[in-house]
């Protein structure tokens, strides 16, 4: 049938959504086992007396005192050869500050200053004045909307609506994606977004350059679908390998086709059309690379999940097996070598959760359908009285709750990273030696709604790349650091992430933070 050329134009405006909604290329077996990184988002801050390194700890000579068997990372101690444990080392020194001493929580001390102050948290205030500069005032802290910065390292944009609220928006992209561009150039996904009722409005936590937030799928059957088409549920040769790749090559011979036909047009078109069908036609290839490539099942561990249950998402109760099948998936997905970049989002900031299938978590809907007590976000406010601190009976009630639901993430976590070490690749190495884990949060306390000094741990050395089995207590630094430096350890070259300086430092009650003359150039984190 012949093309003319009104319709090759008409077709090739369609260029971005294309390119937005497939791939970028094929499974493809290593010579060498590649370096993979996953994003593992936790909402919520960390119950801090259950959560840091014992007293006393040093670099080298560190771990968790056990609290009677209380301790949330606990279940993480068979794997402390490979973890790396941020903390700040003004929480350090103001460790027999008590709690009740509100300058040990208030924004213009940052006592527990760590590694995330000065991330990007900071959000211009659009309903105050320009300094005598010219440079805006920053907010002290953004709470539980700090999701736009967590992990693109960027102060947000405000926007003042009614009422003087200022609702907040993402600029830059996020350092999944930032690396996917070059980690992703190999697999058939850049990278995946996946999360267990993490769904929340309004929330994201990886965001394109240009296409803003990205959706997170917390549907495990539609993650399988989209993630192991194609792939055996057993490793090694699949029965229908042989039709599946003459159905590919039927395939083939229709793209080549209409590639003849196009190139025999493209010298006829002036330099604007040209252009634009340069880029249908580079359009075409991902869809080429897509669906005329089988999938190499050729990998020791490669093979599919088991396909997921049908459950319902909006019941907590089934958030166990969902949340187990995501894990399996995660593990496969990168055994397969489908994707080297993931983000994990555990829920999202501020939600009302309730984690049903733990102990002690009964509590229905409050008065008139409002959110249970016994939900997440409630639980991080109510875990704490006067100065911020846990003074209450019913504080330490909510306390306890909260503990357990971070015990629960760092539960399954272990199972993440013990799937990982269970692999091994086709160089001998294990899944786990060459995977680097990011655990990462919006919140430090989450009940002064402080974003500093998060609760960030690394898993895993990068193929050699980190010096793991370390505690590193650090001064206010920024979280752009260490995205660099995970950026060098996964052979990804950067200087620089996100917000390049950060010169805005603590000015008055009154005008929060302001610019000042001091400044941190963001660059490596020193000593990993």
């Amino acid at each position: 049938m012949a093309m003319k050329r009104r319709d090759i134009l008409k077709a090739a405006a369609g260029v971005p959504l294309l390119r937005l909604l497939m791939p970028h290329a094929s499974f493809a077996t290593p010579t060498a086992a590649p370096k993979r990184v996953v994003f593992w988002y936790q909402p919520m801050g960390a119950t801090h007396t259950f959560y840091h390194p014992r007293a006393g700890s040093t670099e080298m000579n560190w771990g968790y005192d056990p609290a009677g068997d209380l301790h949330t990372l606990l279940p993480l101690l068979p794997y402390k050869d490979v973890t790396i444990h941020f903390d700040s080392s003004e929480r350090v020194a103001d460790a027999a500050k008590p709690d009740t001493d509100y300058r040990k929580w208030k924004d213009s001390t940052k006592a527990p200053f760590g590694l995330t102050d000065y991330a990007g948290c900071f959000a211009a205030r659009p309903d105050k004045p320009l300094d005598a500069n010219g440079h805006p005032t920053r907010e002290a802290t953004i709470g539980h909307d700090s999701g736009p910065s967590v992990m693109t390292g960027r102060y947000p944009v405000g926007t003042l609506g009614a009422n003087n609220y200022v609702s907040l928006a993402a600029q830059g992209e996020s350092i999944d994606i930032a690396l996917a561009r070059t980690m992703g150039n190999a697999t058939r996904i850049r990278s995946l977004q996946l999360g267990v009722n993490s769904n929340g409005p309004g929330f994201a936590i990886s965001f394109g350059a240009s296409s803003g937030a990205l959706p997170i799928v917390d549907d495990p059957n539609q993650s399988f679908q989209t993630i192991f088409t194609g792939i055996p549920h057993v490793p090694g040769v699949d029965p229908a390998a042989l039709e599946l790749q003459k159905k590919m090559a039927r395939r083939g011979a229709v793209f080549d086709a209409a590639y003849a036909r196009y190139n025999a047009i493209k010298t006829n078109l002036v330099t604007p059309d040209q252009q634009r069908l340069e880029q249908h036609f580079q359009a075409y290839r991902d869809v080429k690379a897509r669906l005329t490539t089988a999938p190499n099942v050729s990998l020791p561990a490669c093979h599919s999940p088991n396909t997921p249950t049908s459950t319902n998402l909006g019941d907590p109760l089934t958030m166990p097996v969902r949340a187990q099948s995501m894990i399996d998936q995660m593990v496969l997905a990168l055994a397969c070598d489908v994707t080297r970049v993931i983000t994990m989002s555990w829920t999202y900031a501020a939600t009302n959760q309730i984690y049903s299938f733990l102990p002690g978590f009964t509590a229905p809907l409050g008065a008139g359908g409002s959110p249970s007590p016994d939900g997440h976000h409630p639980l991080s406010h109510d875990s704490y009285g006067d100065g911020f601190a846990v003074v209450t009976a019913d504080n330490q009630a909510a306390y306890d709750k909260k503990r357990r639901i971070e015990r629960w993430h760092a539960e399954n976590l272990a199972n993440f990273l013990g799937q990982l070490k269970g692999i091994t690749e086709a160089d001998g190495s294990t899944l786990l030696d060459n995977t680097l884990v990011v655990v990462v949060n919006e919140m430090g306390h989450s009940g002064a709604h402080n974003n500093s000094n998060l609760p960030v741990r690394l898993y895993g050395t990068a193929k050699g790349a980190l010096r793991t089995n370390r505690y590193l207590a650090i001064p206010r630094t920024p979280m752009n650091d260490l995205y660099v430096s995970i950026a060098n350890a996964l052979d990804v070259p950067m200087t620089t992430f996100g917000e390049p300086r950060f010169d805005f430092s603590w000015a008055s009650e009154t005008i929060n933070y302001q610019w000042q003359t001091e400044s941190h150039v963001v660059g490596p984190l020193a000593g990993l």
